[in-house]
C-alpha cells in the first residue's frame, strides 16, 4: 500500500527543506576554515601534493603530518589540528590504505587532549569514504572502526545510528545474512538520541521492525513487538507515509500472534491511508474477514455491526453478505448456500508477508459453528445432542468438543446430560446477580408488607367508625321510645 499523491508532494517539499537545512548546516560546519592558518594550510597541502606526485614517500609524509597534528594539538589550535587530521585521513584514502586509515582514526580519537570537534568532523568525513571501499569485508571492517570511535560519545550518536543502519543494510543485501543484520541493530535505541530528528528516528525504528520480522525468529519477533511501542500516535499523525508502513508491520505482528481483532483495527487504520478506492476496498475486505475470524466478544460484535453500517463496505458484495450472515441470529449453513461466497472464503489469503494463511478456511468453519451454537442457545433452553449436531452439520463428538470449548471460554452457559443425551442452556447467575435479585425480592416483600399493614389499619378505622355509628343510632332509638 502506497501513500497518497498529496502526501508524496508534501514529502518532496519536506525533503527539499531538509536538504536546504543540511546545506546551511554544512556552511556552518565549515566556518572553522575561516580561522585556519594560511601557513599551516600551505605546508600541509604541499606535503599532500608531494606524496601524490611521488617526490616524497607516503610514509614520510604521513609521519610529518602526524608530528604537525601533535604540535597543533599541544598548542591548543583546534582549526589547524582539524585540518591536519582531515588531510591525513584523505591521504590514506587516496592511496587506498584502508587498514592504516582505520588505525589512524582510532589513534586520533584516543590521543590525549583531542578536540571533540576534530573527532566528530573526522568521523563525518570518513563516512563518505565507505562507497570507495573495494569489497564488503573491507567496508564492514571500516564501519566497525568508525563505530568503535562513535561508541559512548553523545556528540557522535547521530553518526553512530546512521553507521549502524548502513552496516545492517550491507549485511542483509550484500551478504544475505538477515539474522546477522538483526544482531547488528537489536540493541540500537534511537528513541533516546536527542540529536536525531523525529522522522529519522521513526524510519530507523520501522527498519528495525522490518528486519526483526524478516528474521522469522521468536526472539526477534518479540523485539519487533517491543520496538513498535516506541512510535506514538502524534508521530503517526505527523508522518502519514510512515504511518502506513507502521500499520503494515503491525499487521504482520498481529497475524503471527493470530490476534485477528487487533489485525482488523490495524487494517481499518491502514484503509484511511489508502491511495485509491481499489486499494481501500481490498483493505476493508481483509478487515471484515479478520473481524469474523477473531474470537467472539462484545468488542468484536460491536465492530462487526459498525462494519455492517459502513457505506463503503456495503458496496463490496462478499463483505456485505458475510456481515449479514454473522450479525443475524440465524443458523448459517456450511458450506454456504451461496457457492460464490464459499469459493471466495476458500481462496482468501491475507496480504501479510510473514503470516500463516493455511488455516483460514478451517478457522472460518469453526467461527461459523460457534455462531450457530450461540443462535441455538438464544432460542432453546433444552435440546437433544443429536438435534444440535444436525444444526451444526457435524458429528456428536465434534459438536460436544466445540460446545465444551465455548463453555470454558465463557461464551455460552450449557450443561450436557449424557444419560438423556440432552443439553440445557441456562446461564448460571453470578454472585452479584444473586445478591441483586435477593435485594429486589426483599424490597418487594417489604413494600407488600407495608401495603398490607396500611390496609389492615384502614379496615380497623373503618370498623371502628361503623361501630361508633351503630352505637349512636341505638342511643337515638332509645330516646325516641322514652
Amino acid at each position: 500500500m502506497a501513500a497518497p499523491e498529496k502526501m508524496e508532494v508534501e514529502e518532496t517539499k519536506g525533503e527539499s527543506k531538509i536538504s536546504l537545512d543540511e546545506k546551511a548546516k554544512e556552511e556552518e560546519d565549515n566556518e572553522w576554515l575561516k580561522k585556519l592558518s594560511e601557513e599551516v594550510q600551505t605546508n600541509t597541502l604541499s606535503l599532500i601534493s608531494a606524496a601524490k606526485e611521488g617526490s616524497k614517500s607516503f610514509d614520510d609524509v604521513l609521519e610529518m603530518l602526524l608530528l604537525n597534528e601533535k604540535k597543533h594539538r599541544k598548542q591548543d589550535e583546534m582549526e589547524n589540528t582539524m585540518f591536519t587530521v582531515l588531510q591525513t585521513a584523505g591521504l590514506c584514502h587516496h592511496f587506498k590504505q584502508w587498514k592504516l586509515l582505520e588505525e589512524q582514526i582510532a589513534s586520533f580519537a584516543r590521543r590525549h587532549g583531542q578536540f571533540k570537534e576534530v573527532i566528530q568532523k573526522l568521523v563525518q568525513t570518513c563516512v563518505k569514504y565507505l562507497d570507495d571501499t573495494p569489497d564488503v569485508e573491507t567496508k564492514l571492517s571500516f564501519m566497525d572502526a568508525l563505530l568503535g570511535v562513535a561508541e559512548g560519545k553523545i556528540y557522535l550518536e547521530l553518526e553512530r545510528a546512521r553507521l549502524t543502519m548502513q552496516k545492517c543494510a550491507v549485511i542483509e543485501k550484500d551478504k544475505g545474512d538477515i539474522k546477522g543484520a538483526g544482531e547488528v541493530i537489536k540493541d540500537l535505541q534511537v528513541e533516546t538520541y536527542g540529536s536525531i530528528e523525529r522522522r529519522e528516528k521513526t524510519k530507523y525504528i520501522l527498519e528495525q521492525m522490518r528486519v526483526f520480522l524478516a528474521c522469522r525468529d521468536p526472539a526477534f519477533f518479540i523485539r519487533a513487538k517491543i520496538r513498535s511501542n516506541h512510535i506514538g500516535p502524534k508521530t503517526l499523525n505527523a508522518f502519514p507515509d510512515l504511518a502506513l508502513k507502521y500499520h503494515e508491520y503491525q499487521l504482520e505482528i498481529h497475524h503471527q500472534e493470530e490476534d485477528y481483532l487487533e489485525m482488523s483495527k490495524a487494517l481499518l487504520k491502514a484503509r484511511e491511508l489508502g491511495e485509491n478506492q481499489k486499494e481501500k476496498d481490498g483493505t476493508a475486505t481483509e478487515a471484515v474477514l479478520a473481524c469474523i475470524l477473531s474470537p467472539y466478544s462484545e468488542e468484536q460484535h460491536k465492530l462487526l455491526k459498525s462494519l455492517k453500517k459502513d457505506s463503503a463496505i456495503e458496496e463490496i458484495p462478499f463483505c456485505k453478505k458475510l456481515l449479514h450472515l454473522f450479525t443475524t441470529y440465524e443458523i448459517i449453513v456450511w458450506p454456504f448456500e451461496d457457492q460464490d461466497v464459499f469459493r471466495f472464503v476458500e481462496g482468501f489469503k491475507f496480504s501479510t508477508e510473514f503470516g500463516n494463511n493455511d488455516g483460514n478456511l478451517e478457522l472460518f468453519h469453526t467461527r461459523t459453528i460457534q455462531h450457530n451454537i450461540r443462535v441455538v442457545a438464544r432460542y432453546y433452553t433444552d435440546i437433544q445432542m443429536g438435534r444440535l449436531a444436525t444444526f451444526l452439520n457435524v458429528s456428536i463428538e465434534e459438536m460436544e468438543k466445540y460446545l465444551s470449548d465455548m463453555v470454558v471460554a465463557g461464551e455460552v452457559h450449557a450443561k450436557i446430560d449424557r444419560l438423556e443425551q440432552s443439553i440445557r442452556f441456562k446461564k448460571k447467575p453470578s454472585p452479584q446477580e444473586i445478591v441483586s435479585t435477593w435485594s429486589k425480592s426483599i424490597d418487594s416483600l417489604i413494600h407488600k408488607i407495608e401495603n398490607t399493614c396500611h390496609e389492615i389499619q384502614r379496615e380497623n378505622m373503618v370498623q371502628k367508625a361503623l361501630k361508633q355509628k351503630e352505637k349512636a343510632n341505638r342511643r337515638k332509638q332509645k330516646r325516641r321510645k322514652n
